[in-house]
């Protein structure tokens, strides 16, 4: 093993790489991560019991989806477009009669604890001093109980698998057991039953990490080989179950369909108008409540960006477009986001730095970060989606705190009067802030727009007004139409841009929720068609109809 750098010795950061710096373990739990964990736990409970209603469009796709395993109907469960592991994990709680939601919020905080874990063993392998490892924990603890509730997806559980994937893959232990390196493999795989995006970020990260143990240990080349084959083997040995599932179902080589529909959204104006979900009425598959469970049967109009030079310049375009939105997106989850990324740029540009680069292994921690930014820069990429950078989160924090190891940064602290508790500081409370403030800075609410629908539910299902459901009925957030849809058990039909009482009469729906500000509903107050349904929420139930939305029914043509 080779010494230290010049320079981390005495880091308050970076422990020394030949000692490690892990805490010894005590039963069943890791001593260093007790006490987080016990707290993450029960703040995951009480975060799940008070979000017990909180909705969200992709999630009502995987709740559908796992019902369909739960019945046992595979040809509506398998879908190229939503990662199959999230519904599998609820599945078996629906079998066994756990409420849909609860089973959800079950899940997802399984899926807080499993990040809990991969980012401890990125902190480990990364050779964190003990402080800042535990500083770490706190730090994720907190995080994953507001994101295990602000969606019903799988991002977080895919960024704990590859955490996992490349906390092996960065540690010395990937060279010398090829249990190790099997290990890695099968978490990289199992971040892409997770979610798709997982499986293009293991082909960037994967080589380059192999080429940085062969600069770090050129004399190991070819146990570097062995090892990156049994990696390499074992993914593509996981991810090809499900590859092939999927090929069965489309007749084709279908590795997700989540990539061509995301970039087939941001088309270039020569092509039709690209088609958007909710922007029209659709009418979903027998058995299915909405045709957004499988978005591959919608009719996405692909484009190629090498089919003229317009279209590369058109792509390119898209690219520069997204650059800043994925800084934001980085942003949101560290204040300190562009800082690292710009340090660790100069560092690859400088000879002089990039020389000790390979011997640094905290710096390897750039590579996932570039990965998943180079994923989204092609495509679709909403400035609201902080969860697509959630797996960037334990890598920003290595490289925040890694810093403290240069000495020529520590130099720059104190000649600024920065103590370097206080640079731990900032990094702590650059990772806390963005999250805690961006449900208020975006007027996001989940667990509003589902308690909303669930209390609209409610009074339909003792009156037995149900039917077919049309109209977003946008509230705090979320599309409260089809939240009702869900709850109600009924197909959600979608919405228009610009709603009338006419398109909603010839939609085929039977119950409208509009927002009662919007212009629609003043036009069907008016309609003698539609009735409204106020009088069914009296106000003894403590919730009361003059709210934001107004539900109407169709009456029979007369």
């Amino acid at each position: 093993m080779k010494p230290a750098a010049k320079g981390r010795r005495n880091s308050p950061a970076i422990a020394q790489e030949t000692t490690g710096s892990s805490a010894p373990d005590c039963c069943w739990l890791p001593r260093d991560a007790a006490a987080p964990a016990i707290v993450q736990v029960f703040l995951l409970l009480l975060a799940g019991w008070l979000c017990r209603h909180a909705l969200n469009s992709d999630g009502i796709a995987y709740l559908r989806i796992a019902s369909y395993y739960a019945d046992g109907r595979f040809d509506l469960a398998v879908s190229g477009y939503w990662g199959p592991m999230l519904s599998w994990l609820m599945a078996p709680f629906i079998k066994v009669g756990v409420t849909p939601l609860a089973a959800a919020r079950i899940v997802m905080g399984l899926s807080a604890v499993l990040f809990f874990w991969g980012c401890r063993e990125v902190f480990r392998g990364s050779k964190l001093s003990q402080l800042n490892q535990t500083l770490g924990l706190w730090l994720t603890a907190a995080l994953s109980v507001f994101w295990s509730v602000e969606n019903i997806t799988p991002d977080l559980l895919m960024s704990g698998w590859v955490a996992l994937a490349c906390s092996r893959m960065m540690d010395e232990s990937w060279l010398e057991n090829s249990k190790t390196a099997l290990m890695s493999g099968l978490f990289w795989g199992l971040a892409f039953w997770a979610k798709a995006p997982a499986f293009p970020l293991a082909l960037i990260t994967i080589p380059l990490v192999f080429a940085l143990w062969l600069r770090r240990r050129p004399g190991d080349y070819k146990r570097a080989l062995r090892c990156l084959g049994l990696t390499a083997g074992i993914f593509m040995l996981v991810a090809g179950v499900w590859i092939a599932a999927l090929s069965a179902k489309y007749h084709r080589l279908t590795l997700s369909t989540s990539a061509r529909i995301n970039h087939a959204v941001t088309g270039p104006s020569d092509l039709k108008q690209p088609y958007q979900f909710g922007a029209q009425f659709d009418q979903p598959s027998p058995g299915r409540i909405t045709v957004w469970e499988d978005p591959s049967e919608l009719p996405y109009q692909d484009w190629s960006p090498w089919s003229s030079l317009a279209h590369v310049q058109y792509q390119l375009a898209v690219m520069q477009s997204n650059l800043p939105i994925c800084l934001l997106l980085l942003t949101s989850i560290s204040l300190l986001a562009p800082l690292m990324l710009a340090i660790a740029g100069a560092r690859l540009l400088r000879p002089s730095w990039r020389e000790t680069q390979a011997s640094q292994t905290w710096w390897w921690t750039s590579l996932p970060v570039l990965g998943l930014a180079a994923l989204y820069l092609p495509a679709n990429l909403p400035f609201s989606e902080q969860r697509y950078f959630y797996a960037a989160f334990p890598f920003l924090y290595v490289l925040s705190l890694g810093l403290l190891a240069l000495d020529e940064f520590r130099g720059n602290l104190k000649a600024v009067g920065i103590r370097p508790a206080l640079w731990v500081a900032v990094v702590f409370i650059s990772f806390l802030l963005p999250t805690l403030l961006r449900p208020w800075l975006l007027g996001i609410s989940t667990r509003r727009a589902g308690e909303y629908a669930w209390n609209l539910a409610q009074p339909l299902k003792t009156a037995k007004l149900q039917g077919p459901v049309a109209g977003s009925g946008y509230y705090a957030g979320g599309r409260t139409g089809l939240y009702l849809a869900y709850l109600l058990d009924e197909p959600w039909l979608g919405d228009e841009t610009q709603p009338t009482a006419e398109g909603y009469l010839k939609s085929g729906a039977t119950l409208i929720v509009v927002h009662r500000r919007h212009p629609v509903a003043a036009e069907l107050q008016a309609n003698s068609r539609f009735e409204n349904l106020e009088r069914f929420w009296p106000p003894e139930n403590g919730f009361s109809p003059v709210g934001p939305l107004a539900v109407y029914r169709i009456l029979p043509g007369r």
